[in-house]
């Protein structure tokens, strides 16, 4: 995951990741989840079924960035869409 926030470059590519769910944030229509390995954490916007806290999930999604310019500084972040829910296991 930190590969992802090192490059503007890959804003818009499909990227294949794993990692546990550590926040989960429901909101009317869809919802997001953040999800963390041993380089980092990410959020993830997704119209399916949240998953459940603790649970490892792999998924494919595309790269987004969210900018958030403020007092002369760039405090943006990455975020994936959930393209699809390849598998999960719960532990």
């Amino acid at each position: 995951m930190i590969t992802i926030k090192e490059s503007p470059k890959k804003v818009d590519q499909t990227v294949y990741l794993t990692g546990k769910v550590v926040h989960l944030a429901p909101f009317l229509g869809n919802g997001a989840y953040q999800i963390e390995d041993v380089t980092g954490k990410i959020w993830v916007v997704t119209t399916q079924t949240l998953p459940q806290l603790n649970q490892q999930i792999n998924l494919k999604g595309r790269i987004k960035y969210q900018s958030l310019p403020l007092a002369k500084q760039e405090l943006g972040d990455f975020y994936l869409i959930e393209l699809e829910r390849l598998s999960s296991l719960e532990q």
